[in-house]
């Protein structure tokens, strides 16, 4: 039996993975020139730099079943439990594994702002316990999903908690600011991420989609263009360096973003539309910073407020998340600008993104001047999905409409919170869906 995968990140490796594992003829048909897709990670100078996709937590199931059907599971190791928050340039840091008790104790916020805090914990720990926040499921939580991160906070508590730390959270999560995205996905990385512990795969993250696709047929700088069940078969057309192929296969994995899959897939124009206009994806640029010092925190993670720091949403201290990302004794530290800013900057020179991160950076660790020895610039033109507020809505009816049984099958993140554990979640679903429907028929015919 034959399967085509359309798209090579996470989600299609680990869809190809899966099988191959039950024996089918597996290809990968990727655009880019390598597996991975924002599981993209640099080496260069002896640094390693995760450029997108940084870090998993102890909640990402999936990922974690995977690795260890992978058999790599020795090479995720935990990353520094602190996280800090910025305020007046200063770093005030908290420890994932009591963040309640660290909100508690901060200088971060006030008395009155801590209180605030107890309560935000308390709302977003309920509707997990609702189910609502299943991060493989966020269609479950469409009934909550009715204003914005910021709406929420300014409202039930104060412009200090949604400076500090409601709107840096979601800036983390997914690079824009808080008046952008729902409370479910504020909610979610309250609950699901925060009280979590955190990791990273040695060898820096797209090591893993590589390490999952390894024993498949792979297909690179080559574009799908149509996706066509005929009768008992996928037709497959894509454009690469050979010029135009068409290859016929019994079964098809999407693994691509939502708006490619709804231009490949005109069968599904139907199914995957309504979702598609309720979400769009970000640009973004991540700019890195090795240094020959290192940096006076234990955090692996810094979050930072739009209101000091519009254009910078979130800073990773890669040395702190994994002993290889840097050199014995240097720094390595990814900023990744805001949405917005991503855009009104994209044009910008590398040498005058890297000068206004470092900026930044020297007001935070003044440590920093004169000791930097590498800078790396990356533009993702297709970046994260967005969702409108109240579009989870349309992420549940999408997971309802699409079958189990058909020969093509979809997979990625955009089925729910966006992330690794939900790329390889879906594909780990669209490939079980096939196998299961394969052996079933099997079976009758017996």
């Amino acid at each position: 039996m034959k399967a085509i995968i359309v798209g090579g990140g996470l989600a299609g490796s680990s869809a190809a993975f899966l099988l191959r594992e039950s024996g089918w003829q597996v290809k990968i048909i990727e655009s880019t020139d390598q597996i991975g897709g924002r599981a993209y990670t640099v080496a260069k100078q002896g640094y390693l730099i995760d450029t997108a996709a940084s870090a998993m937590a102890t909640s990402y199931t999936s990922y974690f079943e995977m690795a260890e059907k992978a058999g790599v599971s020795d090479r995720i190791v935990p990353a520094s439990p602190w996280v800090g928050f910025v305020r007046d340039f200063k770093v005030h840091e908290m420890d994932m594994r009591r963040i309640q008790w660290s909100g508690v104790w901060t200088r971060l916020l006030s008395f009155r702002g801590k209180l605030g805090l107890l309560k935000l914990f308390k709302d977003a720990f309920l509707a997990r316990s609702k189910g609502m926040l299943n991060y493989n499921d966020l269609g479950k939580a469409a009934p909550i999903d009715v204003e914005s991160a910021s709406t929420y906070a300014l409202r039930e508590f104060s412009k200090e908690i949604n400076d500090y730390f409601c709107d840096p959270v979601v800036r983390v999560m997914l690079l824009a600011d808080g008046d952008k995205v729902s409370k479910v996905e504020f909610f979610s990385g309250v609950a699901n991420v925060l009280d979590e512990t955190m990791c990273s795969m040695r060898g820096g993250q797209q090591s893993f989609a590589q390490l999952l696709a390894k024993d498949a047929e792979v297909v690179l700088n080559s574009k799908v263009t149509l996706v066509k069940e005929n009768e008992n078969q996928v037709a497959v057309s894509w454009g690469g360096i050979d010029g135009p192929v068409t290859e016929i296969a019994d079964v098809c994995v999407v693994a691509s973003h939502l708006h490619t899959a709804v231009d490949i897939c005109p069968d599904y124009s139907d199914v995957l539309t309504p979702l598609n206009r309720r979400m769009r994806y970000t640009r973004a640029l991540s700019v890195a910073i090795g240094a020959t010092v290192k940096v006076p925190t234990k955090s692996f993670m810094v979050f930072v407020p739009a209101c000091e720091e519009k254009n910078i949403a979130t800073l990773f201290l890669e040395h702190n998340k994994c002993e290889d990302r840097a050199p014995v004794g240097h720094s390595l530290l990814t900023a990744y600008f805001e949405e917005a800013a991503s855009e009104a900057c994209w044009h910008m020179s590398d040498e005058e993104l890297i000068e206004h991160t470092l900026t930044y950076l020297y007001k935070l660790f003044p440590v920093l001047r004169g000791n930097i020895d590498m800078t790396h610039v990356k533009r993702w033109d297709t970046a994260l999905p967005l969702m409108e507020i109240g579009g989870y809505g349309e992420v549940a009816l999408l997971n309802e409409r699409l079958k189990t049984g058909s020969r093509i099958q979809f997979a990625g993140d955009y089925r729910s919170g966006a992330g690794q554990n939900t790329a390889v979640d879906f594909g780990m679903k669209a490939a079980r869906n096939i196998i299961e429907t394969y052996e079933a028929q099997l079976s009758s015919c017996e």
